[in-house]
């Protein structure tokens, strides 16, 4: 899916859907295996319970990356802007390579190079939380 936008005559004097009309939700079974990339501005990205994805990235400008309960076969990239990351990630340190970088915000994680798997965190303005289950 790819969100396009058109300027009606609307976005010139200031008139806006609420915000509830601009949330965009897509279910997807658990169990399906597959890449996901999620991209916004000035939003967050909120993904739960997808336990086989292939690889993720997740990139937001202005808004906060919070996901629940995710398992990667191969990667998870993480960026965001003037936000936090944070989330519950399954699988153990031990899994993964971890590379961060964290500008003006704190970060849990420790910086590891021989996991199987890549995480990959980079975040200006904003701190890191991530859980391994």
């Amino acid at each position: 899916m790819e969100s396009t936008s058109n300027k009606g005559w609307m976005d010139f004097i200031g008139v806006k859907p609420s915000a509830s009309k601009s949330v965009i939700s897509v279910r997807i079974p658990s169990s399906a295996a597959f890449s996901l990339k999620a991209e916004t501005i000035n939003e967050n990205i909120t993904v739960n319970n997808l336990r086989s994805l292939k690889d993720a990235s997740l990139s937001s400008n202005g808004g906060d990356i919070v996901f629940n309960n995710i398992g990667v076969e191969e990667s998870l990239t993480l960026y965001a802007k003037n936000g936090d990351v944070r989330g519950s990630l399954i699988g153990s340190y031990d899994d993964f390579s971890i590379s961060y970088d964290v500008k003006k915000g704190s970060c849990n994680l420790p910086l590891k190079e021989d996991g199987e798997k890549n995480l990959d965190v980079t975040v200006n303005n904003g701190s890191v939380n991530i859980e391994l289950i």
